[in-house]
């Protein structure tokens, strides 16, 4: 049975980033106590949130739901303690774009490569295609990234685990806020430390596979950014 990894974005105001983990703080007591009842939801797994490494004012939160069928009870009703979330930081938004603040599901989910205590640092690299991508597409789009993945992600022996899924929407909004929404893939790399994902990027593994990667079929564009991966999950 296949998982389904349920992850909104959130751009916050400066102030309320720094708050909103911080469990000492007002924002940070109710923010906690949220997600404490999304996890008690029924076909809930797990929940983990962070903040961007690069992004700071970036909150990502991804919920694990057991299945692909209790993942799509939920996406045309959302649950009452997620909109309870959505109002609590709705007054902190820095702004109200869809590319600012939205959310997607994965499909197989990533999640299970979250919390390793031997790779706190998580890269989460989205790749884009058209909303029209068609079956044919994909399984050159897979061929293509199976070569790239495996010289960008397993040839140099650094990366500590991977994993992927496509987003269950077609017109996921692209973040930069320009590009047209789309297909994404998602993708979950997990390293040691940022250094160590610097050290990879210098192998000839990746080096190769960035010369083939714009090659890839029906690519719109790509995005990139860090997650601590061993913050408190409830």
């Amino acid at each position: 049975m296949s998982t389904c990894a349920e992850i909104t974005v959130f751009r916050l105001q400066e102030a309320a980033a720094v708050q909103v983990l911080d469990r000492s703080t007002e924002l940070g007591q109710s923010f906690f106590g949220t997600i404490l009842a999304i996890q008690g939801t029924l076909g809930v797994q797990k929940v983990h949130y962070s903040l961007s490494v690069e992004r700071t004012d970036e909150l990502w939160l991804f919920v694990n739901w057991e299945s692909d069928e209790s993942c799509q009870n939920k996406l045309h009703v959302p649950s009452h303690n997620r909109v309870l979330l959505r109002n609590l930081l709705q007054p902190f938004l820095k702004d109200k774009k869809p590319s600012s603040n939205h959310t997607f599901h994965v499909s197989p989910s990533p999640y299970h490569v979250l919390n390793d205590p031997t790779a706190p640092i998580v890269e989460i690299f989205r790749i884009f295609f058209p909303a029209d991508t068609t079956d044919a597409d994909l399984e050159a789009i897979h061929a293509h990234w199976k070569k790239c993945s495996t010289l960008a992600i397993y040839s140099g022996g650094i990366a500590r685990g991977a994993a992927w899924g496509w987003t269950k929407e077609r017109e996921v909004p692209h973040p930069d806020g320009e590009g047209e929404p789309g297909f994404h893939l998602v993708v979950l790399v997990t390293w040691e430390s940022l250094a160590r994902h610097l050290e990879n990027n210098d192998t000839e593994g990746f080096k190769e596979s960035a010369k083939i990667f714009h090659d890839m079929p029906r690519l719109v564009g790509y995005d990139m950014m860090h997650i601590n991966g061993l913050l408190p999950e409830v």
